[in-house]
């Protein structure tokens, strides 16, 4: 990897223990107190080694060492939270003091958030000069990394792979609200509005009952009085359960699960419906079925009997497309897959129903072809269309186009109707139904388009756009992705996740993949990289409780691609520019020097070209942080205190970063060349790690 800088390429020598300077009578006193405590530690005295501490810090309550020394000692009591502070604290007492960081791998990984952990110790590792400490360091990243690999083997091969209902993220959120209300807090303060918990949980609520009305269909045999054939039986059970179950998978598709027999029950309520409502089934292509259905009313039918019907036409495509989506089924002589056409048949039938009967009023016509239903159903689409993607060898281009076409429209969609058409938040009644509305219906759908659009964007960039960097002697290179779709890609992935809560895993993953297409395309600021790194690895502390540390396994790409880019990094500044990481094609060697002759002059390429034509300085912070500005204007709970969460130090860094690209860019538009010339000013030697 190769890189620049508009500052020193390097951190000064770390400093160790202390920052502050009290007086001589203090650091006596405190220094004394230290001493016993380490003697008691030894002693394996912790209660007493903790008073010690406690005391001494009275003295030096800017002693990064004490805090250090303090979280051992919680951390031998059990007392994991306070271990995990009081490491935080030595952190930022001293941020370039290698053993802070180490502590706070040590309580990482205790507590299993071991992504985390790794984090932890390559910061140690980079604010380090003595190899054997580095080295050390290093084995303990290798020894973390061994123990995600192994988890990873036992969850792909073990018999925990299908967890229990009980076990499910919505359950385990359930219980936290039972033991928090057990112990005096308040019921509904947790979780908090507009949070993915608070959705999740609602949204398994409404999955619940649905199912227990599931339960209550029954076959039964009809009396011999009723004259029926031989055979013949009847149906008994809740009308509306259909539309129950859809109206829940299309809020939170992760609640969705089917007991034994609840497939069985499925088909009664089907047939139940369809001998009910006279619905059109699938014998018939979209448009022709919403004729029929308007031919109907020609010829006199209701509304009050044509929109259960039609719905039915339309949620019976939509669970079929549920229930097939959980299996790798064969595929159909077009390419496809079931659950894609019964998604598609779904979409389709909405769509043709929303033209024909445009002018007839939505209440008339029912929720099923409002617009936030239609957002759902696209949604469902789209991820199945992606899983079709992932298991088509070779790849289609016409697959990721339908992808991007269908978040162009989720995007263009809530931009132009963001707000729930409900009472406005006037009152803590009003507000709670308005934010519940709001987060699936609006904040979600928009989330997810711009998702959608930065994973069609980055395979156009890395699969049909690629660019190849062969050597000006004939030679081959390695080849890079197009920058101009992988900065789309990137920025799109960033605002999606920005969209989301903090504690949504759908975030979460959206910020590993805009920090991989962030790496693989170059031209960023290595504290941008740093900022992105660490909110996912925040994030992923709010969600892992429900979901698991690991549900974002140790391989994924954006993962590695950021540990990577930090490994050949080590030791730059924030200001650092990187370029992108490289890709050489099999039998190929690796060669430096060609490296060195194509890379460059492709970054500079890069910067120097404008934005629109993809070019220029990536910067994702700035994006993120325009999203959450945005949403505290609309008046979202919580959005105001997204920044001030993460970590003060990765906060100053890339407010430096922010500042440094402010001049270059100010420095450009007066003709000082800017960024490009701050690049031709460092010499090869310099940028190769």
């Amino acid at each position: 990897m190769f890189q620049s800088s508009s500052s020193s390429a390097y951190r000064s020598a770390p400093s160790a223990g202390q920052t502050s300077a009290p007086s001589s009578d203090s650091t006596a006193r405190s220094d004394a107190l230290k001493s016993q405590g380490n003697v008691q530690f030894g002693k394996q005295d912790f209660q007493a080694a903790l008073a010690s501490y406690s005391q001494a810090l009275n003295y030096t309550p800017r002693s990064a060492a004490l805090y250090s020394n303090r979280s051992a000692t919680y951390l031998q009591l059990g007392q994991l939270e306070q271990a995990l502070a009081d490491a935080d604290r030595a952190v930022q007492c001293d941020p370039k003091w290698s053993k802070a960081y180490r502590r706070r791998g040590n309580v990482l990984e205790v507590l299993d958030r071991l992504d985390e952990a790794i984090d932890a110790y390559w910061e140690g590792r980079n604010n380090e000069t003595d190899p054997a400490v580095k080295a050390d360091l290093g084995r303990m990243i290798a020894a973390v990394e061994r123990r995600i690999e192994e988890r990873s083997e036992i969850r792909m091969h073990g018999d925990d792979s299908i967890l229990s209902v009980n076990d499910a993220p919505a359950k385990l959120i359930s219980r936290e609200i039972d033991r928090r209300v057990s112990k005096g807090g308040k019921p509904g303060a947790w979780p908090p509005l507009c949070s993915a918990a608070r959705r999740l949980w609602l949204a398994d609520h409404q999955y619940t009952d649905a199912l227990r009305q599931l339960s209550q269909f029954q076959k039964h045999e009809l009396p011999a009085a009723a004259n029926a054939p031989p055979g013949a039986f009847g149906i008994s059970g809740p009308l509306q359960t259909l539309a129950d179950l859809t109206s829940v998978a299309m809020e939170d598709f992760k609640v969705v699960y089917f007991g034994e027999g609840d497939l069985e029950k499925l088909q009664l309520c089907y047939m139940l419906e369809q001998q009910q409502r006279n619905a059109v089934g699938d014998s018939l292509n979209p448009v022709q079925t919403i004729l029929e259905y308007n031919t109907r009313l020609e010829n006199g039918a209701s509304w009050d009997i044509i929109r259960p019907a039609l719905q039915l036409s339309i949620r019976a495509a939509f669970m079929n497309g549920i229930i097939k989506d959980g299996f790798l089924e064969p595929r159909l002589p077009n390419g496809s897959t079931p659950a894609v056409e019964d998604f598609r048949r779904a979409v389709d039938l909405t769509e043709e129903a929303r033209r024909v009967f445009a002018n007839v009023p939505g209440h008339i016509r029912g929720r099923t072809l409002e617009k936030t239903f239609l957002r759902g159903l696209k949604i469902r689409l789209a991820e199945s269309l992606i899983k079709l993607y992932n298991h088509t060898e070779p790849p289609t281009l016409t697959i990721i186009e339908e992808i991007k076409n269908i978040g162009d429209w989720l995007v263009a969609s809530c931009e132009s109707s963001p707000l729930p058409e409900v009472d406005p938040p006037n009152s803590p009644e009003t507000a709670e139904r308005y934010w519940d509305l709001y987060t699936p219906h609006w904040g979600y759908p928009r989330a997810m388009g711009h998702i959608f659009r930065g994973m069609a964007y980055m395979q156009l960039g890395l699969h049909w756009n690629r660019v190849q960097l062969d050597s000006r002697t004939g030679k081959k290179g390695p080849s890079t992705g197009n920058m101009r779709d992988l900065r789309v890609a990137a920025e799109e992935y960033a605002q999606g996740a920005a969209w989301l809560p903090d504690d949504d895993v759908d975030g979460t993953n959206a910020l590993w993949m805009a920090v991989f297409c962030m790496v693989r395309r170059g031209a960023y600021y290595l504290g941008d990289l740093q900022l992105m790194r660490t909110m996912a690895l925040h994030e992923q502390g709010l969600w892992g409780p429900w979901f698991g540390g690991d549900y974002i396994p140790a391989g994924h790409s954006g993962k590695l691609a950021s540990g990577e880019a930090l490994r050949q990094s080590e030791g730059a500044d924030p200001e650092t520019i990187c370029s992108p990481l490289v890709e050489w094609g099999e039998g190929v060697e690796v060669d430096q020097d060609i490296l060195g002759e194509v890379l460059m002059p492709y970054i500079g390429r890069a910067l120097r070209t404008t934005e629109r034509e993809g070019g220029g300085m990536l910067l994702l912070g700035k994006i993120v942080r325009g999203v959450w500005e945005e949403r505290r204007k609309l008046g979202e709970p919580g959005v105001g205190g997204l920044w001030e969460g993460l970590p003060g130090r990765v906060r100053e860094n890339w407010e430096s970063v922010w500042a440094t690209y402010e001049k270059e860019r100010l420095e450009g538009r007066r003709g000082g060349g800017g960024v490009t010339e701050s690049l031709d000013k460092i010499s090869l030697a310099e940028r190769l790690m």
